[in-house]
């Protein structure tokens, strides 16, 4: 979750207003501040393209000394190569005074402007287009001995040179053996990514970040309760049978024979999907060219299980919105007590896949994995 005040956050509890802008950056520097009418950011954990947005702008825009950039310089600039927009969520009450947050930093696509109303429609997509499409002109051989997390961040910075490095992942693995690398800058980053259980992604900020992979092991970054005070206003659960894996076979693939293990396998050990009560093992399977030993290939296993088991429930849009969140946050939802179904009040631990905010309504939807009832009392 992006770092906010204690009182950022128990704002949202309580009647506030949202706010939300758009700064567009050319490659002169120019910056202008553009005034959003609606708007959608969805955020998803995966690697890759993390966040996109679709929105409407007031056409007419602010520079910073006050003057006014009228509609036609704007739709130049937005159309220009280079130019970048980072979009902001805040809020502000008798609890807190106007505060905005980064929601996201990328390139403008697909504008359009609507002559005569006013309004300029366009697209965001953050800057993990640079890897994709900035394809290596010959193909990439790294030295042996590199640690992955090294390569992954000279691969990035290649195509994105100015934007700040931020790296907290743990992963000290090296490349050893040579991989079908080929000239894809993106596959390349993914399949080091894997190996080191590290996602590399730009952030809400625009930065390359390499950081480990979120687990739903890893600590409740916030709770949302239903009532007076609370964040949740309904909820629809539902279960995505598309993705039942319970076992990860991860297979050497390097193509100079220096992986000498054999493909190892993790597998679900208890609930209703483990194989053992199913009665069918359903694996994912994962290829890697840079782990060196039986023993990192099961621990890559074992983290990637964590990731493709669970089962991805749906909450629907009735929550208010926190911008703060991040995808892969795992959060708790205490799903309120219903005598007529009886159902008591019982708290749910979710592993966030995506979530989308409306930029003006304060609205919120969140699509995540339902890990299973805390054991903690939650009445």
């Amino acid at each position: 979750m992006f770092d906010v005040s204690d009182d950022f956050l128990n704002a949202l509890r309580f009647t506030h207003q949202v706010f939300a802008r758009v700064t567009v950056t050319d490659l002169d520097g120019t910056m202008v501040t553009l005034g959003v009418q609606s708007g959608t950011i969805t955020a998803t954990y995966q690697q890759g393209t993390r966040r996109t947005a679709g929105i409407t702008v007031y056409a007419t825009g602010t520079k910073a000394d006050g003057s006014t950039v009228n509609a036609g310089d704007m739709n130049v600039m937005l159309t220009r190569p280079g130019t970048v927009c980072l979009i902001e969520m805040g809020i502000g009450s008798n609890l807190v005074a106007q505060t905005m947050i980064p929601m996201m930093m990328g390139a403008p696509s697909n504008v359009a402007w609507r002559i005569g109303d006013g309004e300029i429609d366009f697209d965001v997509n953050d800057d993990w287009w640079r890897v994709s499409q900035g394809r290596f002109t010959a193909i990439w051989s790294p030295n042996a001995g590199l640690k992955r997390v090294d390569a992954v961040s000279a691969i990035m910075q290649a195509v994105a040179p100015s934007r700040q490095l931020i790296v907290t992942a743990t992963d000290t693995g090296t490349i050893q053996s040579q991989g079908d690398w080929d000239v894809n800058r993106d596959t390349a980053v993914e399949t080091l990514a894997t190996d080191g259980g590290f996602d590399a992604y730009f952030d809400r900020q625009g930065r390359i970040t390499l950081a480990d992979s979120k687990t739903a092991d890893d600590p409740v970054v916030w709770s949302a309760t239903a009532g007076d005070g609370g964040m949740l206003v309904n909820a629809e659960t539902g279960m995505d049978a598309s993705r039942l894996y319970n076992a990860v076979v991860v297979k050497p693939s390097a193509t100079d024979n220096s992986q000498t293990w054999t493909a190892q396998t993790a597998v679900l050990a208890a609930g209703d999907r483990a194989p053992a009560n199913l009665g069918v093992t359903i694996p994912y399977f994962m290829a890697s060219p840079t782990i060196s030993s039986a023993a990192a290939a099961l621990a890559a296993a074992q983290k990637q299980l964590n990731r493709v088991t669970g089962t991805p429930m749906t909450i629907q849009a009735d929550m208010l919105s926190n911008p703060a969140l991040d995808e892969g946050d795992v959060i708790e939802i205490l799903l309120p007590a219903n005598p007529n179904e009886g159902i008591e009040a019982t708290m749910y631990r979710y592993y966030i896949d995506t979530i989308t905010w409306d930029l003006i309504t304060g609205g919120m939807s969140v699509k995540a994995r339902n890990e299973g009832e805390v054991s903690d009392d939650a009445s």
